[in-house]
């Protein structure tokens, strides 16, 4: 067996709820959400168990994920933006 195979989280939907779900199906719950929206681009940034983090886009580019990553900064912590 993997290690983290029997992982359980805990993701908050949209309406509040705390549905138990596996891992694989929170994400892949959050691919459907997002593809239902209309998403355009995409982003997946992930840490594996030795911490080496990784990051991808859809269209692929460079450029495009650094973009990704500062508008989630942005969004994430705004108040950081503001202090420039």
């Amino acid at each position: 067996m993997r290690p983290n195979a029997g992982l359980r989280i805990r993701p908050v939907s949209a309406d509040q709820e705390h549905p138990e779900q596996s891992f694989t199906e929170a994400a892949q719950a959050v691919l459907a959400r997002a593809l239902a929206e209309g998403a355009t681009v995409l982003m997946i940034v992930w840490e594996d168990p030795s911490g080496k983090v990784t990051g991808v886009s859809v269209p692929s580019s460079g450029a495009l994920l650094r973009g990704l990553i500062e508008a989630l900064a942005e969004t994430l912590a705004p108040e950081d933006r503001d202090a420039e």
